[in-house]
Order: C-alpha cells, then structure tokens, then sequence
C-alpha cells in the first residue's frame, strides 16, 4: 500500500484506469440515448398531435412512394381508411396532373420545397380542386427519407372565384353595353374601369386614364363642387349633380352625373361608380329656347296692343306692359289666375269665343272689358292656341284693340241723325243746314271709320309680313357663308350666325351681351375711325380689306362691309357687320406675286443674258481685230517705236475689254462648262490657299467642309473663277476687316422643300455657302446683283459683271444660288449644284438610308414677315402633326404668344424683319416667359447677331431657306430639351 492509502496495482493499474473511464463514457451515452429518444417520442407525439388537429389533410411517403402516414382530415377528405393508406401507394392523381406530380415529387426529392394548385380524385370518384405544399423530411444524418404533403381542399373557392368571374362578366357586358358613359374608380378615386360610351363621348381610352385620379380632366371652376360631391359618396349618399367636364380635345360638356358605391361583405368600400349623361346639346337647346323667349317676349312687350297669355287651364301667365296701362292690373296681381273683366252681358259671347278658340279657330270678336277701376272699353280682341312640345294644347293668346274712339265716333253719329231726325220733324230751314253739316259729318266719319278699317287691314298685313320677313332674314343670317356679327351702340353682340363660330371660333353664348376686341392693335386705330363713321354719320363700309385675330389666336385676312341699322322710330340702333375670310385669297394672290416676280425676274435675267451674250459676240469680234492690228503694229520694228508705250497700253485695255466679253459670255450661258466628276472641297481647298495670301490678314478665312461631300459633275475652272469672284466682293464689303465663312453640305430637296423655289428641282444638291461679315446691302439692292454692269462701287472699282459671271456659272451647271443681306449684317450666297445620281456611286457613297421625318402635336408660332416662307414652313408642320400660329411681325408675336402663354411650346422667329426685328422680339417673348423655347432664322449664317441671340435665349439657329428635314430635326431636338 502506498502512504496516500492508493493501492498499486502494478502494470495492471493503468489498464483498469483505462476502463473506468470507458465504462463512464458509456454510461453517459446511454443516458443521453435514453433523453434522446424520449425527446424523440416527445416530438413525435406533439407532431402526431399536431398533425392529427390540423384542419388540412397531411400524408407522409417514404423515399418508395409508400403511405407512412394520414392524418383524420386526410381520412376526412377523400374517403379511404387509414389501413387502406399505409404501407402502400395509392394512386388518387387524375391523369393531367400526373406529369406535373412526377416534377414535384422529383424537385421534392432533390431537397426543394414546392406549393401549387392542382386537382385530386376521392375515393367516390369526385374531382377536388386542392392547393399542395409538398416538402422532404431528413433523418438525423440529414439525408432525405421521405416527403410530407399538405392538402388544402379550395374546391368551394375555386367555384366561389368562378362565380365571382362569372357575375363580373355579366356586369361587365351591361356595363359595356351600356348607353351611357360609365366610370369606375377605386377608394383612392382613380380610374381602372371606363365603357365605351366613355371613351366614345370622351376620347380617352382606358389605358391613357388608368390609374389617374378624377381632377385630372375635371374644369378648374367645378373641382370644388366635385370634391363635395366626391365626399358625399364616399359617405354612402347616391349622389346627382350637374356639371362640366373637359373631353380629351379640349371641348367642355355639360354632363348629369349620378354616382353610387360598391361595398364588400364587411361594408368596406371597394369602388365608386359614376354614370355620365350628356346634356351639352340639351343645356344649349334650353339656353336657345331661353333666348327665343325673351326676344319673342321683347316683341310681346313692344307691342302696342293689349296682350295676355293664358295656359290650358285659363290662367294667366303673362301680360304685357300696354295690357297693364290700358286695363290696369299688373302682372303681380293676374299671375296664376283668370281675370274677372268680363261684363255679365258679355258672358255667352266670351265663353262661345274660348270654345271656339280651344276648337283652333283664330277668333276675330268686338265685345267690352272692365278696367281695374271699373270703366267699361270697347274692345276687338283676336285668340290663337299654341300648343306645348307633345302637341298638346298649352294654352292661348289674346290681343286686344281699344276701339273705344271708334265706337264713341259711332255713337256720335247717331245722335247727329236722331237729331236730325227731330229736325226733319220740325220742317224749318234749319233741319237742311243741320243735315247739311250733319252730311258732312257723317262723310268725315264715314273717312274715319274707312281710315280705321284700313289702317286695322295694314296692320294685320304688316304683322304678317313682318312674321314672313323675320323668317327669311333668319334663314338669310343663319345660311350665309359669310361671318354675320350684329352690335348695339354701345358695341356689344346682340347676335353671330353659325359662319362666324365656324370662322372665328367663339360662340353666340360665349359673346352675347359683351364687346369682342378681336381687331389686331395695327389696325385699332382705323378700325375706330371706321366704326364711328358707320355708327354715328350712317356711312356704310363695302369691301374694306383688314384683318382679324380668331379665338386661338390666328391672324385672318378679312374683307369686311359694314352698315347701321335703325329701329322702329328710325333712331339708331347698332351696327351689322359682315366679314368674308380672304386668308387663302390673299396667300394665293400674294404666292401669285411672288412667283411672277420671280418668272419675271428670270425671264430679264435670260434676256439680259441674251442681249449681252450677242453684244458681247459682236464686240469679242471687233476686239478680235483691234487686237490683231495692235499686235502687228506692235511687231513691226521700225517705224512705230516712238509709241510702243501708247500701243501697249492699248493693248492692255483691249485684253480688259476681252475679259469683260467673257464674263458676258458667261453670264449669257455661251462659255459651256467643261463638265466632269470632282470634289468640291478640294477646289475650295485649292482656291482658299491662293486666297489666304491675297486677302487681306485683318480677314479671317474660315472653313467649315463636310467630310464626306457627295461629288458634283463641275467645271473646276469655272468653279475657282466664281469663287474668287464671291471672295473678292466680300473683302470689298469689309474694309476695317472681319470674317470671311466658306461652307458645304450634303442636302436632299423634296418636293414641299423645293416649292419655294421654282428653278429648284427636288433632288440632291451639294450646297456652296459664302458667308461675310461686311456691310451688307438693302432690298432695293438685291434684286439687281445679278445683272451686268451693276455695281454699288464707286467709278473705277469695278465692272459689275463679277456676280453676273457667278450667276452663269451657277446656271451653267444647272444650279441655283440665293442671297441674303441687310445693312449691317453682312452678305451670304448659297449655290446648290445638283449631284447626278451616277455621280453618287462615281464618288464610292452609298445613298443613305433615308430618314424618318420626326413628328409631334406641340403648338409652334411662326415668325416671318414673308407670307409664302410662312404657307410652307406652315404646310411643313402640320403634315407632321404640329400646330402652327403664324405672325407676320415682331409686334403680332408678343400679342400672339401673350395670349397664347404656355400653350406656345415653340417659337421659330425670323431675324430680319422690319418694324421691331427678330432680337428685339426674341428679348421680348424671353422677358414673358424665361423658360421659352426659340429658333431664329436666318438666311445668312456668318452673322454676328446669331451669337447675340444665342445669349438672349436662343435655344438653336435655323439657316433659310428652309429644308424639310433640317427644320423638323430641329424642331424636335429643342422641344424635347427640358425647360
């Protein structure tokens, strides 16, 4: 034994350490084992519960496919026993679903989970629709063992959700079909559902309104009272109201609105219907009606005759104002009820003439009346029925005359003749001077009573011609193609006929009772003058040429007639105004004018050509021998020594004639162009190098060369002459120096493009832009550059055919060139030269694709004061969707585009005009609206003023003449900036 009281075992000893501690470990294992499986037991009790309580049936299967177990609700579900499920594989999959269960139950196996809706069969053959949740279970290795599956039963669902479709197809279809315009919204008020009749009445569609809100197209002045309306029927009122709405082209509809909403099971809203009706067309027959009223009722108050209205039961309903001051009553005291004027001994014959009058017999009757305070008239009254709009009798109408003069004439005359009568009686000689002034009486009153009945015959005509011309001149006003405006004297509109609507845009209910300031402010002052000749002196205005601005702000050319009219008392009344729209009229003429001017001008420019081309042959041939004498006279060698200086000169001056000759040739087209395939660029690039040399240095040369220009079919000498020439007058035109701009471009010409220019085929061109920043010339200048021998420049500077020579080059070559010039703002010529189709595969270019013209729907404002640069520009935007105003002046574009405010989306505003000019107008338009969007235009495109107005707000420059193409790319690039 050791002293620790340890006992030493020997070798043995660490042995039977050794086992302790094994036989410890074991112990702990199978403790653990025991908890183990007791928490196994335990878990699979809670599951088993779990599963057992679970309202959806639950399977498990093994790797195999074999059943390990069901639950109750699965027994429940579809039929089969416990024992009839585990341990085998039952197979209650309808065959279209098998292939999609294989899938699963593969995807299940290789450890994914899976949920989808599928059918099962139950153990009495019925098909349930189920919603599977199909996952693997692992053992504790964590290696798959089998798969456990979920089954939902959702087939009551399913049908639930069939039905639901169902029922809401067959709203939908009544929806549809539905007269009416019917809109859907959600809680939030916005759209997911519009019918047909909507959109038809409309225009939107549903997919452009879809999930917008109800404001959206609700008019500024009834967003409050749809937001009251709105409320109402979210707090379950069923709600009718009338109002306005805006259609998606801009028009504004009267509209009945009733709205209701759809709630769920537990009263939650879940949308908000809205029926439409649209009453435009009844609110203007009820604000026509309205108006036939009181201008038949003006008539009825006009009349000098007592008048009543009775409705079918006898009631009065109107009186008019001689009713009330012949018998006294008024309105107020008769309205809703009959009037008790009858005399008793007038009873029968009244009540025979109402049953007549309601029988439809027009009653002609005298009889008497009681005034309100109690006289007795004698009257003749006449009766008409008038019937209501189901033709039914409404009521009638009585017209009184006060014959009570007549009959107190009447009753004079017969005391005359019983007084006569006593002296008959009597026989003395005064009963023949009494009948004789009583023959004279009874002449004068037999005159009096004819007076009457003929003035009474006049009357009745009168009315009736009065009632047949008041017709016509309706029918007159209303089918007159002419626009027809009537004013009072204080110049407001009383009426306008329907042309006036088509031409000018407002309507009789937009401006009845009110003034129309639609005379442009150039024309105010005229305008005024004329007004007051016609309203206060009588002079009627014929065939006056103005203009006129429409409601969307379009400027018209009118021809206007104007004349007074005067009332029944002949005192003036108001002012008939016709006005005949001579846009097209004025635009052809004006087209007209351009285009013979520009014929005549080239029909001078050929018979100049060819008056200079024969002078010039003539005068080539005599300087032809005057040159050949001088040379042998110069080659003798003696004799003339002494004045071979004199003969040199000559010489000189003979050659200068010769040159001159030649340019006269060229400009009669009589020296034909050597014609061959070349590059323009390189003879600019040839001819610029001679000139940088040449030209003064305080001018700067600038180039700009398109890369890949097409090759033309040229004369390359000709080509460098007519650029020397056009260098030359530019550096003559800047003698303190500036820049000299020399450009090419590619450019294709339409038809619409080239339609400004006559002698301009459509086709492809290359274009030769010289450009300076010289002095410019005025318009009485330009149309004169190109004749020979003029010449702005003083004696002795030169000849005056060096743009002669390039105008018969450019033709020579098939060509045109145009010039652009003011003072101050330097020069530019443009020469287009055709490029024949053959030569565009010579120089190895393939034709390029053709390009997509952009198009839009904005709102532009042409600027120009040329009216034929305005018509096709114009024509060019609106074959490509936009909408164009025009102006013709700076001035009319500040009022244009102050009216129009933002719906003006794009300016395009020619720089030289007269009156207040483009960069005045632009500063102008930019001071209204900084966020404007504006194109200048220019026919020259080396000007220093582009660059002052890129600084004032200019969003792009445009170069004149305007190219289709060019011009809508522009377009499109500014519009499509943001602000």
């Amino acid at each position: 034994m050791r002293r620790e009281g340890s006992t030493s075992g020997g070798p043995f000893q660490e042995e039977l350490e050794l086992l302790r501690r094994e036989l410890a470990q074991a112990r702990e294992a199978a403790a653990r084992q025991r908890q183990t499986q007791e928490a196994l037991r335990d878990s699979e009790a809670r599951y088993r519960l779990l599963f057992e309580s679970s309202p959806d049936a639950v399977v498990l299967y093994d790797s195999q496919g074999r059943v390990l177990y069901v639950n109750q609700a699965f027994v429940d579900t579809y039929g089969w026993s416990r024992q009839e499920w585990l341990g085998k594989r039952v197979d209650f999959v309808p065959p279209p679903e098998r292939e999609k269960t294989a899938q699963v139950i593969a995807d299940t196996l290789a450890g994914r989970k899976s949920e989808f809706e599928t059918r099962r069969l139950t153990k009495d053959g019925r098909l349930l629709d189920v919603l599977l949740t199909v996952a693997p279970f692992n053992d504790p290795r964590g290696e798959i063992t089998g798969i456990y599956v979920i089954h939902r039963d959702i087939t009551a669902k399913k049908r639930a959700e069939a039905a639901l479709a169902e029922s809401e197809a067959r709203y939908r279809q009544l929806l549809d079909a539905s007269p009416n315009p019917i809109a859907v919204y959600d809680p939030e008020g916005r759209v997911n559902y519009l019918n047909p009749a909507f959109e038809q009445l409309y225009g939107w569609s549903l997919e452009e309104l879809r999930g917008q809100r109800i404001e959206n197209f609700v008019p500024p002045d009834q967003a409050a009272k749809t937001a009251e309306a709105w409320r109402r029927t979210l707090a379950g009122e069923k709600v009718s109201a009338e109002t306005r709405r805006l259609t998606k082209d801009g028009r504004t509809l009267e509209v009945l609105l009733q709205t209701s909403i759809v709630q769920g099971g537990d009263g939650q809203l879940l949308a908000s219907i809205v029926t439409h009706q649209d009453q435009t067309e009844h609110k203007r027959a009820e604000a026509a009606l309205v108006e036939s009223r009181r201008r038949y009722r003006q008539l009825l108050d006009a009349s000098p005759d007592p008048i009543t209205v009775y409705d079918h039961q006898g009631k009065v309903t109107y009186i008019n104002p001689a009713f009330q001051q012949t018998f006294g009553w008024s309105l107020e005291e008769l309205a809703g009820r009959g009037i008790d004027f009858v005399p008793p001994h007038e009873q029968e014959r009244t009540r025979d003439a109402v049953l007549r009058t309601l029988a439809g017999e027009n009653v002609l009757l005298e009889s008497q009346r009681l005034t309100k305070d109690g006289r007795l008239l004698d009257i003749q009254l006449k009766t008409a029925i008038f019937s209501g709009p189901d033709g039914q009798v409404a009521g009638d109408i009585v017209i009184y005359r006060d014959i009570s003069q007549r009959k107190k004439a009447e009753e004079e005359l017969k005391r005359h003749r019983d007084h006569l009568e006593e002296l008959v009686a009597e026989g003395t000689q005064e009963l023949r001077q009494a009948n004789q002034k009583l023959l004279q009486e009874i002449a004068e009153h037999r005159r009096t009573s004819q007076a009457l009945r003929a003035a009474e015959a006049s009357y009745r005509l009168l009315y009736e011609e009065s009632r047949r011309v008041g017709a016509l001149y309706r029918s007159l006003f209303n089918s007159s193609a002419d626009a027809i405006i009537v004013y009072d004297l204080e110049g407001r509109v009383q009426f306008l006929n329907q042309a006036f609507t088509q031409v000018f845009g407002w309507t009789q209910e937009e401006l009845a009772g009110r003034p129309l300031d639609f005379v442009p402010q150039a024309e105010a002052e005229t305008t005024h003058q004329r007004v007051r000749e016609v309203v206060d002196l009588g002079l009627a205005q014929r065939g006056v040429q103005t203009r006129r601005h429409t409601k969307d702000g379009r400027l018209l050319e009118v021809e206007i007639s104007a004349s007074r009219f005067e009332d029944h008392l002949d005192r003036p009344a108001g002012m008939v105004v016709i006005i005949r729209d001579t846009t097209e009229r004025v635009r052809a003429q004006q087209e007209k004018e351009r285009l013979e001017g520009q014929l005549s001008q080239a029909l001078k420019m050929e018979a100049v050509g060819v008056l200079a081309s024969g002078i010039a042959h003539d005068f080539n041939n005599i300087l032809q021998v005057v040159s050949g004498y001088l040379q042998l006279m110069m080659a003798k060698e003696r004799g003339l020594d002494h004045f071979l200086p004199q003969l040199r000169q000559m010489d000189r001056l003979v050659n200068r004639g010769a040159e001159l000759v030649r340019g006269l040739l060229t400009f009669g087209r009589k020296v034909r162009p050597r014609l061959a395939p070349l590059s323009l660029n390189q003879v600019i690039g040839q001819i610029v190098a001679v000139l940088r040399r040449t030209i003064p240095p305080m001018i700067s040369i600038e180039t700009r060369l398109a890369p890949e220009l097409w090759e033309i079919a040229g004369d390359a000498n000709q080509l460098e002459h007519l650029l020397v020439n056009l260098a030359g007058n530019a550096r003559d035109a800047m003698p303190q120096g500036g820049r000299l701009l020399i450009e090419t471009a590619n450019q294709s010409w339409d038809e619409l493009s080239a339609r400004n220019h006559p002698e301009m085929t459509p086709g492809d061109y290359v274009l030769f832009r010289v450009s300076d920043s010289g002095q410019g010339m005025d318009q009485n200048v330009l149309p004169h550059i190109f004749e020979p021998f003029f010449t702005t420049k003083e004696v002795g500077q030169g000849t005056g055919l060096g743009l002669s020579t390039v105008y018969g080059i450019v033709k020579g070559h098939g060509g045109y060139i145009s010039c652009y010039s003011s003072p101050g703002q330097g020069t530019s010529f443009s020469i287009y030269l055709p490029v024949p189709a053959a030569q565009r595969v010579l120089a190895g270019d393939a034709p390029p694709a053709p390009q997509a013209a952009p198009v839009g729907q904005e709102t532009i404002l042409l600027v120009d004061d040329e009216p034929a640069i305005v018509e096709v520009a114009r024509e060019m935007l609106e074959r490509h969707g936009y909408r164009v105003l025009e102006a013709v002046s700076g001035e009319q574009a500040l009022g244009v585009y102050a009216q129009g405010g933002p719906g003006v989306d794009l300016v395009i505003l020619d720089l030289g005009m007269p009156g207040m000019g483009g960069q005045r107008a632009l500063e102008e338009i930019m001071a209204l609206n900084p966020q404007a969007k504006v194109i200048v235009a220019s026919g020259y495109t080396d000007n220093p003023q582009i660059e002052r107005c890129r600084a004032s707000g200019a969003a792009e420059f445009i170069a004149k003449p305007y190219r289709l193409l060019d011009m809508l790319q522009r377009v499109r690039q500014v519009l499509d900036r943001p602000a």
